[in-house]
C-alpha cells in the first residue's frame, strides 16, 4: 500500500484512489482526494492530472468514470516479475554497455526493462 507524503504528487495520489476503488467520477475522485489526504485542489488541477494521466495510457475512461488501464496493469505486473526474477537470481550477470552508463543486465532487452522501471520511478516520484 502506498504510503503519501506531503510530496506526493496528485497523479500518485490518483492512482491510489483509483487502485481501490474504480471506476470513479472526476468528483467522486476530487472528493477522495480532500477526504483521505486532506488536499484541496481545484476542479480544474484534478482533471489536468487525470487527462495527463488518460493520455500517457495510465488511465482509461468508461463514460463519466475514470479507472486505471489494464494494459497497464498488466505492464507494471511484467515489470514486477522481471525485476522479482532478476532480484532473487543467485548469480551475477555481467556488466554491459547501455547509452552513458552500465547496468548489470544480460542483454539490451533486460537493460531497457532496467530503464523503464527508473523511468517510471522518476515519473511517480518526481513528476507532478
Amino acid at each position: 500500500m502506498f504510503i503519501p507524503t506531503k510530496d506526493s504528487s496528485t497523479k500518485k495520489l490518483i492512482i491510489e484512489i483509483l487502485s481501490s476503488e474504480p471506476p470513479l467520477s472526476l468528483n467522486i475522485i476530487c472528493n477522495q482526494l480532500r477526504k483521505r489526504y486532506g488536499i484541496n485542489l481545484t476542479y480544474q488541477a484534478v482533471h489536468k492530472a487525470i487527462k495527463e494521466l488518460t493520455d500517457e495510457g495510465i488511465l482509461q475512461k468508461e463514460k463519466k468514470d475514470y479507472k486505471l488501464s489494464i494494459d497497464w496493469i498488466n505492464e507494471i505486473e511484467k515489470y514486477s516479475k522481471k525485476l522479482k526474477e532478476s532480484y532473487l537470481k543467485k548469480e551475477k550477470v555481467p556488466y554491459i554497455e547501455v547509452g552513458c552508463g552500465s547496468s548489470v543486465e544480460e542483454d539490451g532487452f533486460n537493460a531497457g526493462i532496467f530503464f523503464l522501471g527508473i523511468l517510471l520511478f522518476i515519473v511517480f516520484n518526481f513528476v507532478t
